[in-house]
C-alpha cells in the first residue's frame, strides 16, 4: 500500500492538494518529483526550465544554442523523454 512506502515519486499531473498526497504527507512520507528522483543518479549539469507559460517556445532556442556551442545536450521532461530514462 502506498501509505507503507519510504518515499513517493509524484506525477506533476497529481495536484499537491489531492487527498492521497495529503494523506501521504500526513504520514511523514516524502513526496518528490521525477526530476528530483532522477537527479540523484546523474552528475550531468542540468538547466531546468519551469513555470506555466513560455516553456514550449523557449526550450528549442536554448537547446539549439547549446548544441551549436558544442555541448552534448538532451531534452527531457514534458518534451523528449522522461528525465529518468533520458540517459538510457
Amino acid at each position: 500500500m502506498i501509505l507503507d512506502t519510504d518515499e513517493v515519486i509524484k506525477s506533476p499531473g497529481i495536484p499537491d492538494n489531492s487527498t492521497v498526497i495529503q494523506e501521504i504527507r500526513g504520514k511523514g512520507i516524502p513526496v518528490i518529483s521525477e526530476i528530483e528522483f532522477a537527479a540523484r543518479y546523474t552528475q550531468a549539469t542540468k538547466i531546468c526550465i519551469t513555470g506555466s507559460n513560455g516553456k514550449d517556445h523557449n526550450y528549442p532556442a536554448y537547446y539549439h544554442i547549446l548544441k551549436k556551442a558544442g555541448y552534448k545536450v538532451g531534452l527531457a521532461g514534458n518534451v523528449g523523454n522522461s528525465f529518468c530514462i533520458a540517459g538510457s
